[in-house]
């Protein structure tokens, strides 16, 4: 094992627990975490009496006359809220002894903590109040419907959290020797999700796969709703049939290539010893071929950054990494932003661009320009170049499909 290798990627550790069977597969996750990167454990708990006062008090009406008269309707309401908040704090005190207990089989230190209110506002309030960076937590809790929905606890921290997310299923058999998906789309916040996703799959003696997928039908839907939709005039006016010979070419040809250098590049970044990594490229829509890929593999654990390519400020989290948290047959890890991997014997310092290279570069259809840009600055640096030229960006586009 080599020391990159060693690099923990959690200090400090937050599991929430509800005795539900996802519940207890993710407290079995933190406790392997927890004992393998040597971080801190805490263990939560968030339960709400409030709910339960309030229904009461909405179904007093319809109780028999005689739990309404007199003094008996507020000994109902006395006896009701202190069944509600005692069986609550003994409940939280059964699932804390259960996990404390197997803890101590693992030999790791955890702290407790019982906190009243609805469940996803207490977690986040942890997360926010005391710097975990790793949450981990059920898929579903205990009004699970086994209909495939993530339940609504995980859903909303999940959109929330300022930390990484570790989602887990109670479905998913034993990690060690299973494959670890580790996904990538050439995004430094997918080179973070590589980086983390090879620390844990250490942890877990995990079986390390990285991965990409690369869509080259959407353009091709997109040209025939164009079609559809356009006159022949207006057609000619934007040249379409040009423009579609172009994507044609490029966006077939060029597409596998590209995600490939980003399958390399990631594999280099990791400095893992030859062997000890499989990579797999796949074409399709992104979340549909990860969780193609993880039933085929029978993996373990899927790792996705929270945001590609396609970030916006006013979005939560990508679509393809939540369309894997709802859809993978297993752990899911989702990974936060942060640097990207480390670049092997790649120098990092930007690099310019002539203007005959940068007028070249703009032929490239927009859509994928900057996924372009990318992998010929990624080659010129490997080539030890630190202007791209005409000649440069031309050699790169012949490797990648694009003249």
């Amino acid at each position: 094992m080599t020391e990159e290798r060693q690099e923990n990627p959690y200090t400090k550790i937050l599991v929430a627990l509800d005795g539900s069977d996802d519940s207890l597969a993710g407290g079995s996750l933190a406790l392997a975490l927890a004992a393998s990167c040597g971080a801190g454990l805490r263990a939560a708990h968030v339960y709400d009496t409030r709910i339960h006062s309030t229904r009461f008090q909405e179904m007093e009406p319809g109780l028999p006359p005689q739990y309404r008269a007199g003094e008996s309707l507020g000994k109902l309401r006395r006896e009701h809220d202190s069944l509600m908040t005692d069986g609550f704090r003994a409940l939280s005190l059964g699932y804390m002894e259960e996990f404390l207990s197997e803890a101590a089989r693992c030999g790791v230190t955890v702290s407790e903590e019982a906190v009243e209110g609805r469940n996803y506002v207490g977690l986040l309030e942890l997360l926010g109040r005391e710097g975990f960076d790793l949450v981990v937590l059920g898929a579903t809790g205990l009004g699970a419907q086994r209909d495939g929905m993530l339940g609504s606890t995980v859903l909303r921290v999940l959109r929330r959290a300022p930390c990484d997310v570790l989602i887990a299923r109670a479905k998913t058999p034993g990690c060690s020797g299973r494959p670890a998906i580790a996904c990538t789309d050439g995004s430094n916040r997918s080179g973070s999700a590589l980086r983390k996703a090879a620390a844990v799959a250490a942890s877990l003696a995990m079986e390390l796969h990285l991965f990409a997928a690369y869509d080259v039908e959407f353009h091709k839907t997109i040209f025939k709703t164009m079609a559809r939709s356009l006159s022949a005039t207006r057609q000619r006016e934007i040249g379409l049939d040009r423009q579609e010979a172009v994507h044609e070419e490029l966006i077939d040809k060029s597409l596998e290539a590209l995600y490939s250098t980003f399958l390399q590049d990631g594999a280099r970044g990791l400095v893992l010893p030859e062997g000890e990594v499989q990579t797999c490229l796949r074409p399709g829509k992104a979340y549909r071929a990860i969780v193609d890929y993880a039933h085929e593999t029978e993996a373990g654990l899927v790792a996705v950054g929270r945001f590609g390519h396609n970030f916006e400020p006013f979005s939560d989290i990508g679509s393809n990494a939540e369309a894997v948290t709802r859809l993978a047959p297993c752990h899911v890890l989702v990974c936060n932003g942060g640097a990207g991997l480390p670049r092997a014997g790649i120098e990092r310092e930007p690099i310019r661009w002539e203007d005959e290279a940068l007028q070249r570069l703009e032929r490239i259809p927009s859509s994928v320009r900057p996924m372009a840009r990318k992998a010929i600055e990624q080659q010129a640096r490997a080539n030890g170049a630190r202007v791209v030229t005409l000649e440069i960006l031309e050699a790169a586009a012949g490797r990648f499909g694009m003249g």
